[in-house]
């Protein structure tokens, strides 16, 4: 919790604010910004990860490759 507070202490000294329906403390996993963190470390989104290879183009040339 003390972590928790110089957070929001160093936030709003720089005039940064935050809301609190958007917030989430202690939760074993969240999604920010296409990537995922958890006790683990930071992985990238399964979800987007998937998305962008079907989204990869099919070279038609050897030059593409």
């Amino acid at each position: 919790m003390e972590h928790i507070k110089n957070i929001c202490r160093k936030l709003k000294e720089a005039h940064f604010f935050t809301s609190r329906k958007k917030s989430e403390f202690f939760a074993p996993k969240m999604n920010v910004l296409g990537h995922v963190v958890d006790d683990d470390g930071l992985h990238g989104s399964r979800k987007k990860i998937t998305r962008m290879i079907g989204e990869w183009m099919i070279p038609k040339y050897r030059k593409e490759l």
